[in-house]
């Protein structure tokens, strides 16, 4: 009823960018955005003003995922288009981690990581899918912890090095920080 009588609050001009993938999030007062610049801004929800902003190594297409991480700090984690994860302080911006969440030369993340019981579920994309060769990745990320990924099977045992272990419809891999 009261559409027709809203006006634009504020709008946010990414520099140099031409696009924005994935949708904002807001939480805390503040709206959290990625661009294909890679930078990755957290705007105040009022007044669009910037409060902090980090570039990632390649552009960001998830969505920012923004979680508790334990002593009182939250964390917003997103991935970019070359398979890299990164959690950095939803305060100020200021970098936690990176890492690699799948090193197939094609692996890129589109979709928004997801906390659920102090893990980070990370979907992993590689353009392979609709040619029928390739594999879909959902790497384990213990976000808490700040060691190398180490592969695991499906029953969260170590793995060697390069082994996988077998997923519905061919080779399945978790990769879980430990």
């Amino acid at each position: 009823d009261n559409v027709t009588k809203l006006d634009v609050k504020w709008a946010f001009g990414f520099p140099n960018s031409r696009t924005v993938f994935g949708q904002p999030s807001i939480v805390n007062g503040r709206v959290f955005v990625g661009s294909d610049t890679g930078e990755v801004y957290a705007l105040n929800a009022t007044t669009g003003c910037v409060h902090w902003m980090y570039k990632a190594e390649n552009g960001v297409r998830t969505a920012i995922t923004v979680a508790g991480i334990g002593n009182n700090r939250t964390a917003a984690f997103f991935g970019d288009g070359k398979g890299k994860v990164y959690a950095v302080n939803a305060e100020n911006g200021q970098e936690l981690w990176k890492a690699i969440a799948e090193s197939h030369p094609t692996a890129k993340l589109t979709g928004a990581p997801v906390v659920f019981e102090d893990k980070l579920y990370v979907p992993v994309a590689s353009g392979e899918e609709g040619a029928g060769g390739g594999e879909q990745v959902l790497p384990v990320l213990d976000e808490r912890v700040e060691e190398a990924l180490v592969l695991r099977d499906q029953a969260g045992h170590r793995c060697s090095s390069g082994s996988t272990t077998a997923g519905r419809g061919g080779r399945g891999r978790t990769r879980r920080r430990r």
